[in-house]
């Protein structure tokens, strides 16, 4: 599945820590890609009419072990090494999703959503060894607790741009710590605001917050010094819109081919433009965190299919675990988070 000449270099981590972000073209194999297209296509094919494809989620706990290609995918070395080089050598997946943005104007709604700048973090899960490991301890998911040890993974199973909704992201700015949430300002925005509150995406309030994080020298135009397949300045009407003019010269546009593969901080501002283009956009996104601490609540997730809900856990990620037993979908939600 994944391309032998793949690697993720102390130089690829050097960029992830000044940058907020790091892009790995190179990841997986044709194979590889064939397959977790056909098993993406597979998926949103038999989902139910009201799963949202922009977010199929812990797929990797409804999965059966034998079929499971998102946990093969997320305990593969390579993905592992990415993550503990910032968090250590004990970490846990705590959600994956399928996020599909299909071409503008097509039949299944076309575009998908803007996706507002935001900062990751929130929402507690639990910890569940894998059998062949014993809970030294917990993880905690406290807010706080996540910006520092979360990571992001990003895999595009379409090649992705400014044009059919990829990536944007705010360069050096996960070093500015936790940003105020942007207030709503008048009824229209309402209806985006509560869509993206049931996933915990709350945009962040960049009004005021401007000036570079990095040295000029790196903001000089479109992929100046932005590292393999991120634009700098490169996101125009669209990623002013996102970000405002103020901070267009931070922006980071993904650029990033089929099978390639990103890594992201938590408190890196990012955020995507609906799909206006005639090509689709699949991307595949792994979440982990360290292994420490305590956690407190799982939270719940809808079955893609339609069948209910299932209560969302974080799993040791580690190479060679077994796949997890496929999670129980109970129909209703419990009274108690309704």
């Amino acid at each position: 599945m994944v391309d032998p000449r793949a690697a993720f270099s102390q130089a690829e981590q050097a960029r992830f820590d000044r940058d907020g972000f790091v892009i790995l073209q190179r990841f997986l194999t044709a194979e590889g890609l064939s397959l977790l297209r056909q098993s993406v296509d597979a998926v949103l094919a038999e989902k139910d009419a009201g799963a949202d494809e922009e977010w199929i989620v812990n797929l990797h706990q409804v999965l059966p072990p034998e079929l499971n290609w998102m946990w093969a995918l997320a305990t593969h070395p390579l993905v592992l090494s990415m993550v503990r080089a910032s968090l250590g050598p004990h970490v846990v997946l705590y959600a994956s999703q399928i996020h599909r943005k299909p071409p503008g104007g097509s039949a299944s709604g076309g575009g998908g959503h803007l996706v507002p700048m935001h900062q990751d973090g929130g929402g507690d899960v639990r910890f569940r060894p894998s059998a062949q490991t014993a809970p030294t301890c917990p993880i905690t998911s406290s807010a706080s607790d996540m910006c520092s040890r979360c990571r992001t993974l990003w895999l595009p199973l379409d090649d992705v741009d400014a044009s059919n909704g990829s990536l944007q992201v705010l360069r050096g700015w996960h070093t500015r710590g936790r940003l105020p949430l942007r207030q709503i300002a008048c009824a229209a925005e309402l209806p985006a605001a509560e869509y993206f509150a049931r996933y915990h995406v709350f945009a962040s309030d960049l009004a005021g917050i401007t000036g570079a994080a990095v040295p000029a020298r790196r903001r000089a135009g479109a992929g100046a010094g932005a590292g393999a397949g991120a634009g700098a300045g490169a996101g125009g009407e669209g990623g002013a819109a996102l970000v405002g003019a103020a901070n267009g010269r931070d922006l980071a546009v993904y650029r990033v081919r089929a099978g390639g593969l990103a890594m992201h901080h938590p408190l890196a501002p990012h955020g995507s433009r609906p799909n206006t283009s005639a090509r689709d956009r699949r991307v595949l996104i792994l979440r982990y965190m360290a292994r420490r601490g305590r956690a407190t609540d799982e939270g719940w997730a809808r079955c893609h299919r339609g069948r209910g809900w299932f209560r969302k856990e974080a799993l040791e990620a580690a190479e060679g675990a077994p796949p997890p037993r496929p999670a129980d979908v109970t129909p209703r939600l419990p009274p108690s988070v309704q």
